[in-house]
Formats: structure tokens, sequence, C-alpha cells
């Protein structure tokens, strides 16, 4: 599982708002794995997220979002190490960043109303340590108070994106 939790602030230019992904946002995964012949789940967070989504006249628009790999904690130092090193390899600069551009939405409302939860999907181009896939997010969104909040998820296979983490 991999996620992006929104936090954002907006900034207002005539007819659109933006929503620049900020403090108190953060991205996430899951993996599972064999540890010393027990099941674990880990979870890798990190509040290092960077995006803008705009609204122009009601409409949508999600911009590139970018998730510094470098940064991921997981419950271990040493497990960090290995995921950085030797699984995402996000110690060599070409792969530092994760980034997702987005192609097309779908299921979004017509018009984006503040205090209205959103249910759509977001499709592009997901870059993983070198490598590019098309990936679908499921994003569940609100606007309240002129905050823009929402988490977006979607479930990847590491053979794909040559993600090993055994030998």
């Amino acid at each position: 599982d991999t996620s992006v939790l929104l936090g954002t602030a907006q900034v207002v230019s005539g007819e659109s708002v933006v929503y620049r992904i900020s403090v108190g946002s953060e991205a996430s995964f899951s993996i599972y794995e064999l540890l010393n012949g027990k099941d674990k789940t880990v979870v890798g967070v990190t509040p290092d997220v960077a995006g803008d989504i705009r609204v122009i006249n009601g409409v949508l628009e999600i911009g590139e979002l970018s998730i510094n790999a470098r940064t991921f904690r997981t419950d271990s130092l040493r497990r960090d190490g290995a995921i950085s090193r030797l699984i995402l390899k996000s110690d060599v600069p070409e792969n530092e960043f994760i980034t997702f551009s987005p192609r097309s939405i779908s299921g979004a409302p017509k018009k984006v109303r503040e205090g209205e939860d959103m249910s759509f999907s977001v499709t592009g181009d997901l870059t993983i340590s070198g490598v590019t896939r098309s990936e679908t997010f499921e994003v569940t969104a609100r606007i309240e108070e002129g905050v823009l909040s929402g988490m977006a998820q979607t479930t990847i296979s590491r053979k794909v994106y040559s993600i090993v983490t055994g030998k």
C-alpha cells in the first residue's frame, strides 16, 4: 500500500485556488516481510511531500507530486538504511524523489464545492527508483474552511518497480 495524506493551505488568485501540499502532509507505505520466521507488516512514513492541487472555476487539477524517498522512517534505523540503500536506492541522486505525474481524473465532481466530500480516481505516471509505470490512486477529499484534506491510496507491485527485499 502506498498513500499520501493531504494537509494543505490555500492561496487565492482570481477564480482559482491553489492548495499547496505542505506541513502536516505525509506519504506512507506498508510492506509485508518475514522477519526471523515471523510475519511483520512494516510501515514507512515521510513528511517530505510536495505538490499543488488547483481548483480553477470549480474544476479540479492536480499537478506533479513528489516524495523524498530518502526521508522514509520505519520502526528501525537499520531497516531505514536498507530501504534507502538497497530497496529504493534513494541514496543515488536520480532516485531521491518518487514522483507522480497525473494524466487523468475520473469520477470527480464537475464543480468542486466547499463542505462536500469527494471520491475520485487519479491515473498517472508513478516513478520509483528510476522505473515509471501507470498507476491509479483512489482519492477521498474535502475542502473545509479553505483547507483541502484527503487521502490518496494505491497498491503497487514491488516486482514491477524492481523493488526487491531479498537476496
